[in-house]
């Protein structure tokens, strides 16, 4: 247990949407703690928190950590499952089954342009841009939350853009790189 865990499932989702069980994990993540224990700290009866540990362990997020046998008791602590946890969703429309095409890039004429020349065709995917800035599209993109993701990022080490990051973010996964447009940047000044 080292590292942030991602809530993607809907069950998880649906548990920490509730506060009562959202300030239980997160009380359950800054150290193991049994229902009596935590019961008291709440102000609540043990039967309340345990139907809320309970729904908290079959969704994946805290877990049976410890058993003590003290005297004719028995004592269990339960831990987080993760020392973090992170929720990533992006809503995008729903045609009857049909998923769009999502790309995630910094604010794109191009892919505007792109993605109004395809609403109509029926063969093709309707494209959903979403402007969020290139390195939070390839983030997202390797998260699994994008189809496509536009990039133009410059590497002042080696002065190459995109590669450097998508080798760096994608060791493990072939990804295909497309030059979809080229600009120039500069400053627009009046004369003299």
């Amino acid at each position: 247990m080292d590292r942030a865990s991602a809530i993607s499932q809907d069950k998880q989702l649906k548990a920490v949407a509730d506060p009562a069980r959202l300030a239980i994990l997160r009380r359950i993540m800054a150290r193991p703690t049994t229902i009596s224990q935590l019961g008291r700290e709440f102000g609540k009866h043990p039967a309340w928190m345990r139907h809320h540990f309970r729904h908290l362990e079959e969704v994946g997020l805290i877990e049976l950590v410890e058993t003590r046998r003290t005297r004719n008791y028995t004592e269990k602590f339960y831990g987080a499952t993760a020392p973090a946890y992170s929720i990533n969703l992006l809503l995008v429309p729903d045609h009857g089954g049909h998923q769009p095409l999502v790309a995630l890039a910094s604010h794109d004429l191009a892919l505007e342009m792109l993605a109004s020349s395809v609403i109509g065709k029926d063969e093709m995917p309707e494209v959903v841009p979403v402007a969020i800035g290139s390195l939070d599209g390839l983030i997202a993109l390797r998260q699994g939350l994008a189809d496509v993701a536009g990039c133009h990022l410059l590497d002042a080490d080696t002065g190459d853009y995109n590669i450097p990051y998508l080798r760096h973010l994608f060791p493990d996964r072939p990804v295909v790189v497309v030059t979809l447009v080229e600009r120039e940047q500069g400053l627009i000044v009046a004369p003299g």
